[in-house]
């Protein structure tokens, strides 16, 4: 046949193939129960690390944790979608949860808590311009006080933005019965991705704003370290590896290729130099597509719907950058006392220590 489909046939009244069993209610539970343990346990060994994490410097060490989030994305997508729990239980369950995590951001101040004015931001952040065009000031998830009801506070919104995000993607992957709906599925999470990361959907300082939700609360973007995965990163990826269920994926691969693929994306988006934050799904996609590319068969119809697909979702992404620049119109650029931080801070990594006076 010239597209991949299920071995076994699926009717359209259930997401299962016949040869998979549904969870239990109970086994749903427990199962949601044990990443929520495991997700508090990450949290905590990471906080008690956070002063000393905020030092590191080398590049393998600066994305090593936001890696390690990745990572236990991945396995909070596997344990759930090994339940294989009903459509309604998962949408009803991703309703709660994302209720959840648009109560906890309504107290985002209780755990951003360092607060920075604008002859300090260069000395932490490379993102000078887009923080002081912004606001002028900066936030940090970087309470170090484990006992806080701030820290609290940033354990929940963790655990729901995490939640969300999988279950949500575990609904969205249970309608991708054809291949070129897997191959969408992960185009979509690298242009949205693009689209988030280039034009700083998710970089806003409002700490009660919605799109700063769009990104993970932990890790946090502290010193040097890469900041934690966006949200809609883990919605596709979780999505893609549900609709790979479907047609007998080897999920191990698909594992690998992701790590491979994230761990470069992160590599490449560190600050300053190379700074490509918008590449991190973009190549998780095509780790994930080459493990899968032995399976994948695509005819000429199913490219050109496949092309269609992509062509809408990114002239709908343009439309919203175009009306938001229409309603909120960026400064002049002659500000130039906003911009004086940004500007010496590239004058002098642009000096060469040879030169510098002694």
């Amino acid at each position: 046949m010239n597209e991949l489909v299920p071995k076994s046939e699926m009717s359209e009244s259930s997401p299962l193939t016949d040869d998979e069993i549904p969870g239990t209610p109970a086994e749903y539970l427990g199962r949601v129960l044990l990443c929520v343990a495991l997700v508090a346990v990450f949290f905590a060994v990471w906080m008690v690390q956070l002063p000393g994490v905020a030092d590191w410097s080398g590049r393998a060490q600066r994305v090593f944790p936001r890696q390690t989030v990745f990572a236990l994305s991945l396995f909070v997508i596997l344990t759930i979608q090994g339940c294989r729990a009903s459509n309604r239980t998962l949408f009803i369950s991703g309703i709660l949860v994302a209720l959840g995590l648009m109560w906890t951001q309504m107290f985002a101040g209780q755990f951003e808590i360092l607060k920075l004015d604008t002859d300090m931001i260069s000395q932490v952040s490379s993102k000078t311009h887009t923080w002081v065009r912004a606001d002028g000031r900066v936030f940090f998830h970087a309470r170090s006080d484990l006992a806080s009801v701030g820290t609290a506070l940033l354990l929940l919104r963790f655990e729901c933005a995490l939640f969300t995000a999988v279950l949500f993607g575990t609904w969205l992957g249970r309608g991708a019965w054809n291949a070129w709906h897997f191959v969408a599925l992960l185009l979509f999470g690298a242009v949205t991705d693009v689209w988030i990361n280039w034009f700083h959907i998710a970089d806003g300082l409002n700490p009660s704003a919605l799109t700063p939700a769009l990104r993970l609360p932990f890790f946090p973007a502290l010193g040097g370290i890469a900041g934690g995965p966006g949200i809609m990163d883990i919605i596709f990826v979780s999505a893609a590896f549900e609709s790979a269920r479907h047609f007998r994926m080897h999920m191990l691969s698909l594992v690998l290729g992701a790590l491979a693929g994230y761990c470069s994306g992160s590599l490449l988006g560190l600050e300053p130099i190379p700074g490509w934050t918008y590449l991190s799904m973009a190549l998780t996609a095509f780790g994930i597509l080459a493990a899968a590319w032995p399976d994948l068969k695509l005819d000429s119809n199913s490219v050109g719907k496949l092309f269609l697909a992509v062509s809408l979702l990114i002239l709908l992404l343009a439309s919203l950058v175009t009306i938001q620049h229409l309603l909120n119109p960026l400064p002049d650029r002659h500000l130039e006392e906003e911009f004086r931080v940004r500007d010496l801070a590239n004058a002098l990594r642009s000096v060469r220590p040879s030169i510098l006076p002694m």
